[in-house]
């Protein structure tokens, strides 16, 4: 019987033979997104995002009303998929580490969602530029960035 592991694995291979065809990342990685969506998340982690009040919150998203607020991942999945592409082998273990590490679903009010989002940070899909260094690749460092507390 497979587990949601087999299933985001079976999706990073479609991507990485997709790629080899010639489509681009973006074109083709809808498919490891549902995936990882759905496997991971849902299945393996319990999260669903209509469920608003289960999610980790910033202090001030847990002082909000409930639809004052969005929903984040921390590592935006883009960065995800691509360190996940980035193995060179895709085995259950490395796989589920970096899901593990750096999978993360966060609530946040819709200001501290507009500071992720502001062109000035450049933090909207991506990780602070010196992430690997300063932030010792923290899934936190967009937040610390922000300057949005827990």
């Amino acid at each position: 019987m497979k587990n949601n592991i087999d299933f985001i694995i079976f999706a990073l291979k479609q991507l990485k033979a997709a790629e080899n065809f010639g489509f681009s990342r973006n074109e083709a990685n809808r498919n490891l997104k549902l995936a990882l969506n759905h496997y991971w998340q849902a299945k393996e982690l319990g999260i669903h995002i209509f469920r608003k009040h289960k999610l980790k919150k910033t202090k001030a998203a847990s002082r909000t009303k409930i639809e004052n607020t969005e929903v984040e991942h921390a590592v935006p999945a883009q960065v995800i998929v691509d360190m996940l592409m980035n193995l060179k082998k895709f085995e259950t273990n490395n796989v589920k580490k970096i899901l593990k590490k750096y999978w993360r679903v966060i609530l946040v009010t819709k200001s501290e969602h507009r500071k992720l989002n502001d062109k000035k940070l450049k933090i909207r899909s991506s990780m602070p530029k010196d992430w690997k260094k300063k932030y010792k690749m923290d899934p936190m460092a967009r937040y610390k960035l922000a300057k949005i507390k827990f």
